[in-house]
């Protein structure tokens, strides 16, 4: 009974997605509230998106992963077109996040994400910006590099 038990945790746990919404949903609640390791992206990225994530220098991938988290995150996806393999899901990701003032700067990107089918579960392989706009109470500065 007790290995019935923990059978059904582990299988109930998993994080294997077998629908493109799904994959698309749990990969933006991620890595918008926490910070996550390499390990997530080789689990849940492909093609060139894994290569250039793991791709990156530690202090690369440490300024990623943290410029990333957010506050009231909204994952809206507004379509879905799939063809074999292929999936292109059009995302809408509402988020707020603080400026070095420390004042509240509201964000909406609008993306193109590509899935692609990797033996029986999606994995994210591809993301386009279609929109981006943020607002904030004072003028956002933008560093050049």
């Amino acid at each position: 009974m007790k290995y019935l038990i923990l059978l059904l945790l582990l299988i109930g746990c998993s994080k294997d997605f077998s629908k493109p919404d799904e994959m698309v949903t749990h990969y933006f609640s991620e890595i918008t509230s926490k910070k996550v390791s390499r390990d997530f992206f080789s689990k849940y990225t492909t093609g060139s998106l894994e290569e250039s994530i793991l791709g990156m220098s530690d202090d690369e991938f440490e300024l990623f992963t943290t410029s990333n988290l957010a506050q009231r995150v909204s994952i809206n996806i507004t379509n879905e077109n799939c063809l074999g393999n292929i999936c292109n899901l059009t995302v809408i990701l509402k988020y707020s996040t603080t400026n070095q003032d420390n004042e509240r700067v509201d964000s909406e990107i609008k993306k193109i994400v590509e899935l692609e089918r990797v033996e029986e579960y999606w994995k994210v392989s591809k993301m386009s910006n279609i929109r981006t706009f943020h607002e904030g109470k004072s003028p956002i500065h933008v560093e050049s590099k």
